[in-house]
């Protein structure tokens, strides 16, 4: 079915207890939200970002910072803070973006519960193999959506961990760039 060792082999069926497929279907929703969540705090990183980036270019060509300051320790602080709020950015992004091409990080899932999966079928490819699935009380399809449980929530793992680093960034960024200002801005030309 995919690529990945760590998937369980189709050709061992579990059978979950009606509580068991309450759970996992109440797990999937959740796992779901989390990651409606973790888009909508990575847009909001985005969004913030490009205004805090707007803002240092602005402030970088009205104050004339790098020429200004040069190669000194507050022109290598400031370049250091844009760099960082750059950075903040980048994993933002890299957090929104469905899925990464990066071989440590992509996960080829074939699954019937998977809309990436199942968008690429024909229709009747997809029915007969939901319908495959659905055979014999539907173990198959239990398998499907625990492997989609497991599957997503290691993909948010790393989701969340784009997000702790665009944040972690953004911030010092900021507090770099704002503490360059009040303590060297009184050196920089006032502009016209």
């Amino acid at each position: 079915m995919t690529n990945d060792p760590n998937q369980p082999s189709a050709a061992s069926p579990i059978e979950l207890s009606n509580r068991g497929r309450e759970l996992s279907l109440a797990h999937f929703n959740h796992v779901e939200q989390q990651v409606s969540l973790a888009a909508t705090t990575a847009g909001l990183i985005v969004a913030a970002d490009a205004l805090l980036l707007g803002g240092y270019i602005a402030v970088t060509k009205d104050y004339q910072v790098f020429s200004t300051f040069g190669q000194t320790t507050p022109g290598i602080l400031y370049a250091v803070a844009g760099g960082l709020i750059v950075l903040g950015f980048l994993f933002a992004l890299f957090a929104v973006f469905p899925n990464i091409k990066f071989a440590s990080l992509q996960f080829t899932v074939e699954n019937v519960l998977f809309f990436g999966w199942v968008g690429k079928q024909k229709f009747d490819k997809y029915l007969n193999t939901f319908v495959e699935k659905d055979a014999k009380a539907g173990l198959e399809l239990d398998r499907e959506l625990l492997w989609q449980v497991w599957g997503k929530s290691c993909w948010l793992n790393k989701m969340f961990t784009f997000i702790q680093l665009a944040v972690l960034c953004t911030i010092l960024g900021t507090v770099l760039t704002c503490g360059v200002l009040i303590a060297y801005g009184r050196l920089l030309p006032i502009p016209n």
